[in-house]
């Protein structure tokens, strides 16, 4: 029953008369309603609220039509009602036997509204998704992403204007999105493109901010080398910028100070930075505007810029918390944005002042280059850069040796011995090169170690290490610490190139060719790479690509003696005389005092029997080594051989009084006398041979054993002259002489007389001198 305050005998008379009337209609029972609310099903039955129920089922009649006509009263029982309880009563759950049944909601359609809402969206999304690929450098991906958006936005636009809701149109979004759009044009360098949007935007009425327009138009400007028209923009920017953005101001004037720097107006560039400087902790004005001093050669204003400099410091809250007890917090983040933009600008300003520092302290005393970086040393300590002022210690220290003063140099370095462990592995880094230029290999290596020591990873500390161990030819040493300063910084090309070099100097050719061609594809125009790898060509015999590389090293050095007698050593093994000939010539031309290359066209015209040409060639490097009897011999060879026997004669007799115990220059002292009749001179030369020859025979037989034992020297690099100018000659220098016997004048030669062969032949001469 359903409880109450009204009267209860009233409501037991009416669900009496319910139940006496075909017993067709009960009241539900408190269990059924809570069933019927569980399966969704249950309504409450509407009652009279006053009378009996016959009343209240006359009335139901009535309005059905008569009884005949009226609605079953069971129909309700398909709504769950029933008098008796058929299960257990479960809240969460569908009784046994009954059918839940489910309401399906349509989803009402969208409105008009709801849709440009949804645009919106869209719109925005793409707008951000252009603006995150531009932060990551994807310019061309944020420029589709912009026009997507810019298209989105003008289809919201115009579906608004169809709609006659114009007013409803969101400004700020078209001008974001287009200024988004001019900006990715500028990033993909289509400054045409961007200049049009910025400029419709600018002209624009109903866009407020025409003064960042303005701005984007003047770096748009800049970046074209357009200055007079960036500061234009820039000016125009500066009015419509609202006075409350003053920052914003600030940086419109540095960069019209920038551009004026770009065109060379230094005082004008100083007037707009100076301002800039007094109002902001800017570094880059402040940095600029020292430049700018530095131009006008104001060595007063420019100390004044500089302190300007250093005060930034001051300015700008770089401080970080130190940790304390509760450090754990500190470290854990230690890592935040906040604190790793700190850091950014610290280093930044450290950077602006560190180059300033090193480009005035040569010049901001003038004629006193020492001083200056005392002063700049004194005023960087003075601000609490401390850091800075030993870094400029440092500089000192390499002035120290641009100026060729090694012992203060040293003697600066030095004191960083009790410096932080960093510059004190610079320092000995520095110490160790300088020992090793003053090939004082003791200390460099002592030095080279304490720099290691202290920084395993220092590749220029190891390349240092490596030279000292190749000096003293202990190559497979040098390698590994060429090697592993390669591994610490894969480009190193100190270490690089000098790897190749220790490879070369093990006969590892294959190996160090490729550690050369590696160097040259990083710096392919090096001179000393394309060198080395031309030697290793000809060394391993590939003469051909040897040509190619020697000949594209003339090119890049041209008139170098040494490339020259390269190219002529090579065509002259590939059998092209005429063109070695040329190269050897023209060695000569530039660099006249070259022996080999004298020695080479001497022997060559000897050999080609144009002995009035290899005479000039054999005197000259008689002049230049005037103590060595073999370059004498050979133009009395000459001579004799043009047929000038007077000429021979007397330069014979004067190879004689110079060297009286030459046995080879006695030879021909009897040979040409016999021929000439002169008897009495004849007799006195065979006597002094007879003698020479008697007392020094075991030496001559030792010493043809030597010659003999060196008659096949090694092949060697084309340019070794640079190493052993004496020892340098190609192997088609190394044929044997003409056997074709000298004139006799129809007598029977003397057995004291030389033949043809040991005038060319003489162990004296020596083989790579001689024609064939």
């Amino acid at each position: 029953m359903y409880g109450g305050s009204g009267n209860n005998q009233q409501e037991d008379d009416l669900y009496t008369g319910y139940d006496n009337q075909e017993n067709d209609f009960n009241a539900p029972s408190i269990e059924d309603e809570l069933q019927a609310q569980s399966m969704g099903t249950f309504a409450k039955p509407v009652l009279p609220a006053n009378g009996r129920l016959g009343t209240a089922m006359n009335a139901v009649t009535a309005t059905r039509g008569g009884e005949d006509g009226a609605r079953p009263l069971t129909s309700v029982r398909a709504a769950g009602y029933s008098s008796q309880v058929r299960g257990k009563l479960d809240p969460l759950k569908a009784v046994a036997g009954q059918v839940a049944f489910t309401s399906v909601l349509k989803k009402p359609e969208q409105t008009f509204e709801q849709q440009c809402r949804n645009d919106e969206r869209e719109v925005h999304k793409a707008l951000e998704e252009s603006a995150a690929m531009s932060a990551k450098g994807d310019y061309s991906l944020a420029l589709e992403r912009a026009k997507e958006a810019a298209k989105l936005e003008r289809n919201l636009s115009k579906k608004r204007e169809e709609q006659s809701s114009g007013d409803q149109i969101n400004m700020d979004l078209t001008f974001s999105v287009c200024l988004n759009l001019g900006q990715e044009y500028h990033n993909n360098k289509l400054y045409s493109d961007a200049l049009n949007v910025y400029s419709s935007l600018a002209k624009n009425k109903q866009f407020s901010h025409s003064g960042t327009v303005r701005l984007k138009m003047g770096n748009t400007y800049f970046e074209q080398g357009k200055f007079p028209n960036a500061i234009k923009m820039y000016r125009m920017s500066l009015d419509q910028i609202p006075t409350t953005s003053k920052f914003m101001k600030f940086k419109i004037l540095r960069n019209i100070g920038l551009s004026f720097i770009r065109m060379g107006q230094y005082q004008d560039a100083v007037q707009a930075l100076d301002s800039v400087v007094e109002s902001i902790p800017d570094p880059v004005a402040a940095f600029n505007l020292l430049i700018c001093m530095h131009a006008l050669g104001d060595y007063e204003r420019i100390q004044t810029a500089f302190l300007k400099l250093l005060g930034i410091k001051g300015k700008m809250d770089f401080q970080e918390e130190e940790e304390g007890e509760d450090g754990g917090i500190e470290i854990a983040l230690a890592d935040d944005g906040l604190k790793k933009e700190f850091r950014r600008r610290k280093n930044e300003l450290h950077k602006y002042i560190l180059t300033a520092a090193r480009l005035i302290a040569p010049k901001v005393v003038p004629g006193k280059e020492i001083e200056g970086y005392d002063w700049v040393v004194s005023h960087l300590t003075s601000h609490g850069f401390m850091e800075l002022a030993s870094q400029m210690d440092m500089a000192k220290a390499l002035e120290f040796l641009s100026q060729k003063d090694f012992k203060s140099a040293v003697s600066c370095l030095k004191g960083f011995e009790k410096k932080q462990e960093e510059l004190k592995a610079s320092a000995a880094t520095n110490l160790s090169f300088l020992y090793f230029l003053e090939s004082d290999v003791k200390n460099a290596e002592k030095y080279g170690k304490m720099a290691t020591d202290v920084d395993r990873y220092n590749a220029l500390a190891l390349v240092n290490s490596g030279n000292c161990s190749f000096v003293r030819e202990d190559f497979e040493e040098a390698r590994n610490m060429y090697a592993e300063a390669v591994n610490v910084e894969a480009d190193c090309l100190e270490a690089m190139y000098n790897l190749g070099l220790a490879n070369k100097s093990l006969g590892n050719i294959q190996e160090a060719y490729d550690v050369f061609k590696k160097v040259n594809s990083m710096i392919p125009e090096s001179t000393d790479v394309m060198y080395q790898i031309g030697d290793i060509l000809y060394i391993m015999g590939r003469h051909e690509e040897a040509v190619k590389w020697f000949e594209a090293l003339n090119t890049a050095v041209p008139n170098d003696p040494g490339v020259l007698i390269a190219l002529g050593s090579l065509h002259c093994t590939l059998g092209d005389e005429a063109k070695a000939l040329h190269f050897y010539l023209e060695s000569h031309r530039i660099y006249p005092a070259s022996m080999n290359v004298i020695s080479w066209i001497g022997a060559f015209y000897a050999k080609s029997e144009m002995y009035e040409k290899a005479v000039p060639y054999f005197e000259l490097a008689t002049n230049i080594k005037p103590l060595e009897v073999k370059w004498k011999l050979m133009v009395a060879s000459c001579y004799r051989r043009i047929g000038a026997f007077p000429l021979a004669l007397r330069k014979y007799k004067e190879i004689h009084k110079e060297s009286p115990d030459n046995v080879e220059c006695l030879r021909y002292l009897v040979h040409l006398c016999n021929e000439l009749g002169s008897r009495e001179e004849v007799m006195g030369y065979a006597k002094k041979l007879k003698k020479l020859e008697k007392e020094g025979g075991a030496k001559a037989s030792q010493h043809q054993d030597s010659v003999a034992a060196h008659s096949s020297p090694p092949r060697q690099s084309p340019l070794a002259y640079n190493r052993n100018p004496e020892a340098f000659m190609g192997d088609h220098h190394q044929q044997r002489p003409s056997t074709s016997q000298g004139r006799s004048g129809g007598n029977t030669p003397s057995k004291l007389a030389p033949q043809d062969d040991d005038d060319w032949g003489n162990e004296e001469l020596g083989d790579d001198l001689l024609p064939m």
